[in-house]
C-alpha cells in the first residue's frame, strides 16, 4: 500500500475514470504514456480497496496499521493481554497477604448494592488483580474507577490492564468519593480499619460495600465490640454471605473464611 492510495481517496474516482477515457478517445495519447498508465493503475488498485469498504483515507491509514501489525508480529493489545495472563497464571502458588479475589457472584451483588451513577467517583482501595473494577466497568462503561493495591505483582497486573493506580497504601489516601467498593485484608481486623477508613473518605450522601470477615460481628475484644458499636451509630448494615462462595470453582484462591456485605451510607451535610 503506497501513499497513491490515499491520494487518489481525495479525488472523484468517476472524474478520473472520464478524465482517462476522453484521453484516451483523443487519439493524442501513446499506448505506453507512463502518467496516463500509472493513474489507470492507481484507480484499478483504489476502486478494489472501495469494494472492501476502505473508501477514505481515514479508513486507508487504520487498514494499514492493522497490516502493519500482522506483518511485524502481535499487536501492542494481544501482547498486553499475554503479558496480563501470564502474570496472572504466576499468582497461583503465590502467598501474598490478604490476597483472595472477590467471586464474580459476590461482585455482581456488591455492583447492585453500590447503586452507581453517573458522574460518580468510584474507589477500590484494595485492588487485587482488578476483578471488582472489571465488574464495575462492565457494568457502568463510563464510570471511572480509582484504584489502590499495595503489592508490587498485584499493581503490575493493574497497570497491564489499564486501570488508574492513585496510591499503594489505602490507609494513607486521602480523598472525596461518591462510592467505594472493596474487599480489604482480613488478618488482625484489618477490614474494621479499612471500612472505617474508607467512611471517613466519602462524600455526604455517599456509599461504602465492602466485603468483611465474621469475626468482628461476634468477638468480645475492644475492636470488635468497638465496630459493632461504630456500625450501628452510622446506620451501616450487614448481610451474611451464602458459605461457599470463596471456596467454589468460581475462587481464584480459596478460603473458608465466613464473611459478609456491609454497606454504609453517609448522611446527607448538615446546612
Amino acid at each position: 500500500m503506497g501513499k497513491e492510495y490515499a491520494t487518489v481517496f481525495a479525488c472523484d474516482i468517476p472524474v478520473l475514470e472520464r478524465f482517462l477515457r476522453t484521453a484516451r478517445e483523443s487519439g493524442k495519447v501513446k499506448s505506453r504514456d507512463w502518467t496516463l498508465n500509472s493513474i489507470a493503475d492507481d484507480l484499478r488498485r483504489a476502486k478494489r480497496l472501495v469494494s472492501a469498504c476502505i473508501d477514505t483515507e481515514a479508513k486507508f491509514n487504520a487498514a494499514r496499521e492493522v497490516a502493519k501489525d500482522m506483518q511485524g508480529g502481535p499487536s501492542a493489545k494481544v501482547l498486553a493481554e499475554q503479558r496480563k495472563r501470564k502474570l496472572e497464571a504466576g499468582l497461583i502458588g503465590q502467598k501474598i497477604p490478604g490476597f483472595f479475589p472477590t467471586p464474580k457472584l459476590v461482585i455482581r451483588q456488591m455492583i447492585d448494592k453500590a447503586d452507581i451513577r453517573e458522574g460518580m467517583k468510584v474507589l477500590e482501595p484494595s485492588a487485587g488483580k482488578g476483578d471488582i473494577i472489571e465488574g464495575i466497568n462492565e457494568a457502568y462503561p463510563g464510570i471511572s474507577v480509582d484504584a489502590i493495591e499495595l503489592c508490587g505483582t498485584l499493581r503490575e497486573i493493574l497497570e497491564v490492564k489499564g486501570y488508574e493506580l492513585i496510591g499503594d497504601d489505602f490507609l494513607e489516601h486521602y480523598g472525596q468519593y461518591d462510592r467505594i467498593v472493596m474487599n480489604p485484608p482480613f488478618e488482625n481486623g484489618t477490614d474494621i480499619i479499612h471500612i472505617r477508613h474508607a467512611y471517613e473518605l466519602l462524600k455526604p450522601e455517599g456509599r461504602v460495600v465492602s466485603i468483611m470477615s465474621e469475626g468482628p460481628f461476634f468477638r468480645n475484644d475492644k475492636a470488635a465490640v468497638g465496630f459493632r458499636e461504630w456500625l450501628g451509630d452510622v446506620g451501616g448494615k450487614s448481610e451474611k454471605m451464602v458459605a461457599g462462595l470463596f471456596t467454589g470453582k468460581d475462587a481464584f484462591r480459596q478460603t473458608g473464611i465466613a464473611s459478609r456485605i456491609v454497606t454504609i451510607d453517609k448522611p446527607t451535610e448538615k446546612k
